[in-house]
């Protein structure tokens, strides 16, 4: 293996260091490593201390509310910078709703930008083919990348999935009984 692999045993998904980098940049979040093979010095009056081994270049988050509160006035803005290099990946990994319509909305893009009237002249029988090989092509990485970091939102993601797919087959089959009721 060209790259190490980290391990979520309650996923039973492995992830690179590269997709987990673009996790945390997706979310706001500057990935930052340390030297764990360091041996900081540790005694009974000197806990161990990792302070020292963070990057200089990694930033540093504020204190949480309680203790800002106590050190500087309350009019205080933070600013957060968020890196140039963020990588363009869903920001919706919380909400299962907001993923579901950004992966319809990218993939509607998708098919518009593909149907148009000199491909369907060019390729009438493969065009189905290619819509769906361009699909794949442009969203696989992406989807590939952000499904693996939440088991639970994975299951609401197949939930909701499931939902709309059996609202729209509900929809027809409702439609086709109201046919049938005024045909008769």
């Amino acid at each position: 293996m060209c790259c190490p692999q980290l391990l979520i045993p309650m996923i039973l998904t492995t992830i690179n260091s590269h997709d987990l980098d673009k996790f945390l940049n997706s979310i706001g979040k500057n990935p930052a490593y340390i030297d764990l093979e360091a041996n900081p010095p540790v005694g009974k009056d000197l806990p161990p201390d990792l302070a020292g081994l963070i990057p200089s270049d990694a930033v540093v988050l504020p204190d949480p509310p309680e203790k800002r509160a106590s050190s500087q006035g309350p009019n205080e803005n933070l600013i957060s910078e968020k890196s140039n290099s963020a990588v363009n990946v869903s920001s919706s990994f919380g909400d299962p709703e907001k993923l579901v319509e950004e992966i319809l909305e990218k993939t509607t893009s998708i098919v518009l930008s593909e149907i148009k009237e000199e491909n369907m002249e060019k390729y009438r029988e493969q065009l189905g083919t290619m819509v769906s090989n361009s699909i794949r092509k442009r969203l696989s990485g992406e989807l590939k990348s952000i499904l693996p970091f939440s088991f639970s939102l994975r299951s609401e993601l197949i939930q909701l999935l499931l939902t709309h797919f059996r609202a729209k087959e509900y929809d027809k089959i409702a439609s086709g009984n109201l046919l049938m009721r005024n045909a008769d």
